[in-house]
């Protein structure tokens, strides 16, 4: 690994924590800040946006535990991980972007909060078998989120707000925000 990917490795140790660390109140800012990371990066990147929702109830993934809210993009027939393998470099930074947000504005991450983005990055880019660490473009991923996220950080900050109020927001609503 090079300098600068290991300069980016160092940077990126970030402070994790364990959903039974928090309380409800604090897991729940985390999934907003989380998901708002997504949307205002998203919609930098010139995503469409559909809606964030944080209100719902826990589902089961269908690769294994669970998911506590989500931000829905518009894809080709609804499927993100068509649009990841069609826009890689994008929809890497954007996923990211909820990890980043997460330690701009909170000071650590949730986990258990990015084992779905980074598996959505690793279909994007055909790194699913055989890895137990990341490539070096990662880190330039996630670089380039922990920039969006610090350039769009009131935003964020907003959206999350608002996702902690109403619990969904559509796409109307995130953009009268950012």
């Amino acid at each position: 690994m090079g300098d600068a990917a290991e300069t980016l490795k160092l940077r990126f140790r970030t402070h994790a924590v364990a959903w039974d660390e928090l309380d409800a109140k604090q897991a729940r800012e985390h999934i907003a800040v989380h998901e708002a990371g997504h949307a205002v990066v998203g919609l930098r990147h010139g995503m469409r946006l559909l809606d964030v929702d944080i209100g719902s109830d826990p589902v089961a993934h269908p690769d294994g535990g669970f998911i506590f809210g989500g931000v829905r993009f518009d894809a080709p027939e609804g499927d993100m991980k068509r649009w990841a393998r069609a826009q890689p470099i994008e929809t890497a930074v954007v996923l990211m972007a909820g990890i980043c947000a997460e330690e701009v504005l909170l000071g650590c991450h949730l986990r258990e909060s990015w084992m779905g983005d980074v598996r959505i990055v690793r279909i994007s880019h055909g790194w699913l078998d055989g890895m137990t660490e990341f490539p070096p473009e990662m880190f330039v991923y996630i670089n380039d989120a922990h920039q969006a996220v610090t350039r769009s950080e009131v935003a964020i900050s907003a959206v999350a707000g608002a996702l902690l109020r109403e619990g969904r927001l559509t796409s109307a609503e995130i953009t009268a925000l950012v």
